[in-house]
């Protein structure tokens, strides 16, 4: 009789603890990207050199510490929405990608949208430069919603702006 009991308590702790705990987080990061601030050479070339070289980097920070030893392969979707003057010019989503491994993670800007949309922006009209404005690029890696899996996922903001 205390054996079942025992059994039952056991399995109903396990159970509970394994039903309420499993989430994936995820959260970026940007390394010595200056917020707010006024861009000195306001060229999508710039930007985008300026991730090349590691001047800012992206990292993505995973949390998937709770989930059990077997679970299913994890799907995120990649955000990316670039603001000229509060308005949308560019929003894309990148679906399905792979990742297995906690903690952080570099990720190449070429991961997201934002470079194409920043190049589409400067054209000759700006002489291959930016337009002036201020400048908002959200992004965001959101796992797939699994069942029994809370999801979470925290947007990185950059913003800068560009001056005649």
């Amino acid at each position: 009789m205390s054996t079942r009991i025992f059994l039952f308590i056991f399995t109903f702790l396990l159970t509970e603890n394994i039903s309420f705990s499993q989430t994936v987080t995820s959260k970026l990061l940007i390394k010595d990207f200056p917020q707010d601030t006024v861009l000195e050479i306001p060229t999508p070339e710039k930007i985008a050199l300026d991730f090349t070289y590691s001047t800012y980097a992206l990292n993505l920070i995973l949390d998937m510490r709770d989930l059990p030893p077997r679970t299913p392969r994890i799907f995120f979707d990649y955000h990316t929405t670039v603001s000229l003057n509060d308005s949308v010019v560019a929003s894309t989503v990148r679906k399905g990608w792979s990742h297995n491994m906690n903690g952080e993670n570099f990720l190449p800007p070429e991961t997201f949208d934002f470079l194409p949309a920043l190049f589409a922006l400067a054209t000759k009209e700006f002489q291959y430069q930016l337009p002036p404005g201020k400048y908002a690029i959200q992004l965001e890696v959101r796992p797939q919603p699994m069942e029994g899996i809370a999801v979470k996922s925290e947007p990185l903001l950059m913003q800068f702006t560009v001056s005649n």
